[in-house]
Order: C-alpha cells, then structure tokens, then sequence
C-alpha cells in the first residue's frame, strides 16, 4: 500500500464557550492535512491530488473565512474539526470507490490550530 497526503490552508474564527483562554471570539490560520491509503492504480497514483481536491474545497469552503461557531453545530475544537473531516472524505472515498477495488482509506486527518497546536484523528 502507498499513501498520498496533502495540506490545505484556510482561515476561520471560533470561541469555545465556558474556556478560560479561548472563550472569546478569536481567529486561526488553519491547516489541514489529510492521508490518504490505497492500491497503486496503472496511472501510477493512488489518488490524484486533483480528485483529492475536488472532495476537500467544497467542503472547505464551508468554514474559510466565517465564524465556527455560526457554522458547525457542535463545539469548533480542532478535535470535533478533525473528526468531521474524517468522516466525511470516509464518505466521499466511499462514494468515489463503492466496490473498493482501489482500497481508499482515509488514514490520518491532522487539524493545526497553530504551527505548534494540533488535534490528530487516525483510522
């Protein structure tokens, strides 16, 4: 098996009710990374970056730029965030791939806060 991974950079505002330090509105320069697994294909990729793409901004979009707390109906911690990206490229994988001949696997979504910061789901 081989992985592809790659990050994307985005940019968002949140406020964790009842938190001491981040119980105000404040914002982040996010990074995201995602690994991908699967078999080599005959084009020579797992998964071509651009596909990976396709998936990814849309749903990105949805939180560039705009307050989290507005968004999402759960608490925006890097944790929750992480854990939603997940499962949806586990969904979107799904779909791309129903009979799982390419044996795409979401492996690992990392979500930074900050360069020093980050909440990390694994499969």
């Amino acid at each position: 098996m081989l992985s592809i991974t790659k990050q994307y950079h985005f940019s968002y505002g949140h406020h964790l009710p009842g938190h001491e330090l981040c119980g105000s509105s404040h914002g982040h320069n996010g990074v995201l990374e995602i690994e991908i697994e699967g078999v080599l294909r005959p084009n020579g990729m797992v998964l071509d970056f651009h596909d990976l793409d396709e998936i990814v901004n849309p749903f990105l979009s949805e939180w560039d730029h705009k307050n989290l707390n507005e968004v999402l109906e759960i608490t925006p911690t890097a944790e929750h965030m992480a854990n939603l990206v997940a499962n949806h490229m586990m969904t979107e994988l799904f779909n791309l791939d129903p009979h799982g001949n390419r044996r795409l696997k979401v492996i690992r979504v990392r979500m930074y806060e900050t360069e020093k910061c980050w909440a990390e789901w694994k499969a």
